[in-house]
């Protein structure tokens, strides 16, 4: 097995204050048994990355090789590739105490933490999936979503076609950006790949226990809740079903596109209601809603399609 990484940075300081501290401490060292990467960082070409608030201010130099704030690695939860298979692909985020890294909708500060999982001919890759995001309040009275834990990750499922030749290695790739702040910020891309032989029987693999626990909390679909279906209104509205569920929340991963105005979750028809003000032909309504659930809340992923007439 083969891992490969290439890494750039740039660095920031956040004024607003997202936590305490100035320097940031190496991350804490790992015991699994995963492929890891670790690779000294390079200087980016000078650019303010986007989606980043007016409390994060641009710093020319670069931070020193080994100062980072996180460390990138691919994992794989297969030891060989079985011809119509299934496995799982992690991008794995391991934190510094006190940095935090954000979810797809980073919400009042921060930017977007994006991963594109690649495979190769003859595999289907899904896209990448997240857990869900810890909220915190900030001190100007904003919201972040993200994640502040030793590990974050997003996952991707890979299918292998039937007739795949058992005597190939496969190459699996990651590419991911995000920003790691406490008091300073920092924003990083990390590129990874695996290589994986292809046998008849399954060779002996899996995620670390963090990794599998992560990957059992990602969001349900909503395909896959009983009874589950939806319906455009007009004036962009649109109700989402499903009997005897309860409604809690929604948090949008694109609240600009649809433009997400409107969440009652107040209906006792077990339906969710959400309008919109505008949005893009081609665009997709995506995100995550909460559900009541014995114990604690648990989500359901939402993905619908932006109606093609519109809805006036």
């Amino acid at each position: 097995m083969i891992v490969r990484c290439r890494r750039r940075a740039l660095a920031f300081v956040a004024v607003s204050g997202l936590g305490c501290g100035s320097t940031p401490p190496p991350a804490p060292p790992s015991s699994r048994s995963e492929p890891r990467v670790e690779a000294p960082q390079q200087q980016a070409p000078r650019a303010v990355p986007d989606s980043v608030s007016d409390s994060v201010t641009l710093i020319e130099a670069p931070p020193a090789a080994g100062e980072s704030a996180v460390r990138f690695s691919l994992a794989t939860s297969a030891g060989t590739v079985v011809p119509g298979g299934t496995f799982w692909l992690a991008a794995r985020f391991d934190l510094a105490p006190g940095y935090r890294v954000f979810w797809v909708n980073p919400g009042d500060e921060g930017r977007p933490t994006r991963v594109e999982f690649h495979a190769p001919e003859g595999f289907e890759v899904s896209e990448a999936r997240f857990p869900p995001p810890q909220r915190f309040e900030l001190a100007d009275s904003g919201v972040a979503y993200g994640y502040q834990a030793e590990t974050a990750a997003a996952f991707a499922e890979v299918r292998a076609k039937p007739d795949l030749e058992a005597s190939e290695s496969h190459r699996f790739e990651v590419e991911a950006s995000w920003l790691a702040c406490e008091v300073r910020c920092f924003p990083e891309t990390a590129a990874a790949y695996v290589e994986l032989g292809a046998s008849e029987r399954a060779a002996p693999g899996e995620f670390s226990r963090e990794l599998s626990r992560l990957r059992d909390a990602l969001p349900t679909p909503l395909t896959e809740l009983l009874g589950a279906s939806y319906r455009w209104k007009r004036g962009g509205r649109l109700h989402v079903t499903a009997p005897g569920t309860e409604w809690l929340d929604f948090l949008s991963e694109h609240p600009q596109d649809p433009k997400l105005v409107e969440i009652d979750t107040k209906s006792k028809a077990g339906v969710l209601k959400l309008r919109f003000a505008e949005g893009t032909p081609g665009s997709r309504v995506q995100g995550l809603a909460m559900v009541g659930s014995k114990g604690a809340p648990r989500y359901v992923r939402v993905d619908v399609p932006w109606p093609e007439q519109a809805l006036r």
